[in-house]
């Protein structure tokens, strides 16, 4: 098998240009310099087009060039595109299907390519699970097709496909993944302590942009993120949702575990209070289980100092940096915790599992497409389901959605199963185990929620398999 994983190495990955300053000047340029410049100049609107087809056309130039700046390019689009498409919406009115919400998935499309490549070879390791995740989406949206939900089952294949995809491209350049986490970390560290001061600001003083996007989507009917108004609303910064934005947190805070001390304090404070203001309370725990993974890692590269830290700043946060309001706030949805008998998240959640048992259509399932806004595309009702279980079974039935349930276990056990030899291992796991251990509660291995978990995986095992191939 080793022989195999050598032999099968592209060419060109030996011949890959080492990441370039230029590079990411171009990925932050198009992802958010030139729409705020179209935004203060009055020309957002022509942003509608113009981000996806100018962020396509970087991201085919940086994955042509297989530069480790296209897995980071993707990134920071997942992070910022629900900014551009609040300052578009700003000036040209809410659009509850904004096209501009489609570039990141449009610019992790270009992974099929890899995947296709990785697929030819002789022996493609751990790829039998992809397989079998991409035909039980083939299989979702054809149902939801002969359904008529033909337009919004496009977007969901997209949202449902690209993770997987996304993984296989890090499998297929595990020649080379070192260079590839080299700029991706750095890049998810910055992004979300960028996110989290912007989320300070926002739940002191939403911006208007941000005010504007709440009042739509109260209108179609997702009202659990508060008021837009100041200390009224439930954080989610630059992102699509506050559970989206969590996830990026955490991830942040336990790369930044990685880090030199100093470097971590000034990353993960702010990190550390934009989780908190998110109020979403099982990532905080999530959080936290992925801190004690790391911890418990029985590996010399961990740097148990930094874990260590995280107490001291927590409670310099808690007593003087935060606000009044920021505490009272945070302090507030805490005590919930101990009162869900009288919780309206936990009761929507158990209301959904009630209704799921009664499902009529079990057996078949009723396709992609069973969830979000974009059902507005088919001139469908919008939905909100809080629960992957319920959601993969809704849409494929008991047994196609079992084999897509398995098939991520599979893979989650096989990144369990890799060699310790590398250190960066063990923070890909605890990132991975912090997601789907939310599985029951929400939508976590689609969309932006999802890129994260499934980036990981590949990572991880990219990582080892490279760790193999070395020996």
């Amino acid at each position: 098998m080793e022989q195999t994983l050598r032999t099968d190495i592209p060419a060109r990955a030996a011949l890959t240009p080492r990441p370039l300053a230029g590079e990411g000047m171009v990925v932050v340029a198009v992802v958010l310099v030139v729409p705020v410049a179209m935004y203060l100049a009055g020309l957002a609107p022509l942003a509608r087009l113009l981000y996806p087809a100018l962020n396509v056309v970087v991201a085919a130039w940086l994955y042509e060039r297989r530069s480790p700046w296209y897995a980071a390019h993707c990134l920071l689009i997942f992070c910022f595109v629900s900014l551009v498409r609040r300052l578009i919406d700003q000036q040209a009115g809410f659009d509850p299907t904004n096209p501009v919400l489609l570039t990141p998935y449009l610019c992790c499309l270009l992974t099929a390519g890899a995947f296709f490549e990785y697929w030819a070879r002789r022996r493609p390791v751990a790829l039998a699970p992809f397989l079998v995740l991409l035909g039980c989406i083939v299989y979702g949206t054809a149902l939801a097709m002969l359904d008529g939900r033909i337009r919004s089952s496009l977007v969901d294949v997209l949202k449902w496909s690209v993770g997987p995809l996304f993984a296989v491209y890090l499998l297929q350049n595990s020649a080379r993944i070192a260079q590839i986490r080299s700029v991706f970390e750095p890049c998810v560290i910055a992004a979300a302590a960028v996110m989290a001061l912007y989320g300070v600001v926002q739940f002191q003083s939403p911006p208007s942009w941000d005010a504007t996007w709440m009042r739509g989507v109260f209108e179609l009917g997702f009202n659990s993120i508060g008021q837009p108004e100041p200390h009224q609303l439930r954080v989610f910064s630059t992102m699509n949702s506050p559970g989206s934005f969590a996830a990026i947190l955490s991830a942040g805070i336990v790369l930044a575990l990685k880090r030199r001390l100093p470097v971590f304090l000034v990353c993960a404070a702010p990190m550390l209070v934009g989780l908190a203001l998110c109020q979403y309370r099982s990532l905080w725990a999530a959080t936290l289980l992925a801190i004690l993974l790391v911890a418990i890692a029985p590996i010399a590269g961990v740097r148990r100092s930094n874990i260590l830290a995280l107490f001291p700043v927590g409670v310099v946060l808690a007593s003087t940096a935060l606000s009044p309001q920021i505490r009272d706030t945070v302090a507030q949805r805490a005590a919930s915790l101990t009162e869900l008998e009288g919780d309206y998240s936990l009761s929507k959640r158990l209301e959904q599992y009630e209704e799921f048992f009664r499902h009529d259509n079990l057996i078949a399932g009723d396709g992609l497409a069973i969830n979000g806004a974009s059902r507005r595309l088919d001139n469908r009702p919008t939905a909100e389901i809080d629960g992957a279980i319920i959601e993969i079974y809704s849409a494929m039935g008991v047994f196609v959605g079992t084999a897509f349930i398995l098939a991520i276990v599979l893979l989650v056990v096989r990144l369990f199963q890799a060699a310790r030899s590398d250190s960066n291992i063990y923070y890909d796991r605890a990132i991975v185990a912090s997601v789907f251990v939310l599985f029951p509660m929400g939508t976590v291995h689609v969309g932006e929620l999802g890129f994260c978990a499934w980036t990981f995986i590949g990572l991880g095992l990219a990582t080892h398999f490279a760790t193999q191939e070395s020996r």
